[in-house]
């Protein structure tokens, strides 16, 4: 929606509280599939301690520029969390410096231009605490990462 009969649609010229906000038919911001990727950066999240906010680029294709953002938990958390976290890092084509942190090791390669990778990424369609079914942010499969050179 870009024009309205009065003209071109601004802030002030929506009522928000009309807009159908519900999710029924709503797709992920990229298709289930396998993308070419380049890491923009990295962050520790502003909302859980520990974990790790990555943010990579879809580089080829019809969705080149949209962005993937994916999370890692803290390395306890799980026992597959620095398992994927070392094949990122590795076909990235990058090393860990003694006593990096993973957050500044990515900061560190996306800043260097780190090399491209490929990764499978699938919808995240989940329940929330009410019952309802959601479709969050796609989500980035670390056991499917591999070098892109």
């Amino acid at each position: 929606m870009t024009e309205t009969t009065n003209g071109p649609v601004t802030w002030a010229s929506l009522n928000l509280a009309e807009v159908n906000t519900e999710g029924e038919g709503v797709a992920s911001e990229i298709p289930t599939g396998t993308y070419k990727l380049r890491l923009v950066g990295s962050k520790p999240s502003p909302f859980k301690e520990g974990v790790t906010d990555i943010d990579f680029v879809v580089t080829e294709g019809q969705y080149a520029k949209r962005h993937v953002f994916a999370t890692l938990p803290p390395p306890g958390a799980y026992s597959w969390v620095p398992k994927a976290a070392a094949i990122l890092i590795k076909r990235l084509g990058i090393t860990q410096q003694p006593g990096e942190d993973l957050v500044d090791t990515l900061s560190r390669a996306a800043a260097n231009g780190a090399g491209l990778i490929t990764a499978d990424v699938q919808e995240n369609n989940y329940t929330d605490a009410n019952g309802n079914p959601k479709v969050g942010r796609p989500k980035l499969q670390f056991f499917s990462i591999a070098s892109a050179v």
